[in-house]
């Protein structure tokens, strides 16, 4: 379970700190799809981008099965 205060824009390496138990290569999948999606650019230029806007944190949180608690 995650805080909601928890969710917020953060960094890669935060988000997958967060998210403990997920294996890198999952997690790098879906985060730089999900950035890709939602900033309409392609999913080599998310592999550059360092930040996760909340909105796409809470994305990623909710794909990988987490709860989010108030």
């Amino acid at each position: 379970m995650i805080k909601k205060e928890q969710i917020k824009t953060i960094g890669k390496i935060e988000l997958h700190r967060l998210l403990y138990g997920i294996s890198r290569y999952d997690f790098r999948e879906v985060t730089n799809t999900t950035i890709a999606k939602c900033r309409n650019i392609s999913v080599e230029e998310a592999k550059k981008k360092k930040l996760v806007l909340a909105h796409e944190v809470l994305k990623v949180v909710d794909y990988f099965g987490f709860e989010v608690i108030e």
